[in-house]
């Protein structure tokens, strides 16, 4: 494939996903065909088949794309900075990233809360928040013991429906002041153990 061809790709590819977000928005994933999002991105249906098998498909394709972003901004959290902002007040650089990243990715973390219908999502992204933290920055934390064990599900859970509401709220208050919050709630937690 020549470097024309990579271009018209991403090109088709992008035309595709905005022309899915704003199917979604106006009509609902359940809804939504890929007559819908290939006549908005005024491509063929054929076309649309060349990228992805169906909107289910394409559906994944961007989550995965997220987690990928997500577990990259999860690798800048160290025991370094976890201790800084314990020891300064200051919010967890990793959440203030993760926030900035969900400000630019609105549109789709904005279909992840419609309608409480993107719930798996939110696992696989806690899965990702809980190993990097858990297994990697907090190990003691994976120690026996029931308290343990549901600790970590429990700050997840919190973490996320902090996250999501923020977003089904539009995103209101500042990245910072959820960021604080949250490293007010992680700091609290961890002062459990």
């Amino acid at each position: 494939m020549n470097k024309h061809d990579d271009l018209r790709v991403i090109k088709t590819r992008k035309l595709i996903k905005e022309a899915f977000y704003e199917a979604v928005h106006e009509k609902g994933f359940d809804k939504i065909t890929v007559s819908d999002i290939a006549g908005k991105a005024m491509i063929n249906r054929s076309t649309f088949y060349l990228h992805y098998k169906d909107k289910f498909d394409l559906l994944r394709s961007l989550e995965d794309e997220v987690l990928e972003d997500i577990e990259e901004i999860s690798l800048s959290v160290t025991r370094e900075s976890i201790q800084a902002s314990r020891l300064t007040g200051a919010p967890f650089p990793h959440i203030v990233k993760l926030l900035t990243y969900v400000q630019e990715n609105s549109e789709f973390f904005q279909l992840t809360v419609r309608d409480n219908t993107y719930l798996s999502f939110y696992n696989k992204m806690g899965d990702l928040i809980s190993k990097r933290t858990f297994e990697v920055i907090f190990p003691q934390l994976t120690l026996d013991g029931l308290f343990s064990k549901y600790l970590k599900h429990i700050v997840v859970a919190i973490f996320s429906s902090i996250i999501n509401q923020w977003i089904k709220n539009g995103m209101q208050e500042t990245k910072e002041d959820i960021a604080s919050l949250i490293t007010k709630i992680a700091l609290s937690f961890l002062a459990i153990n």
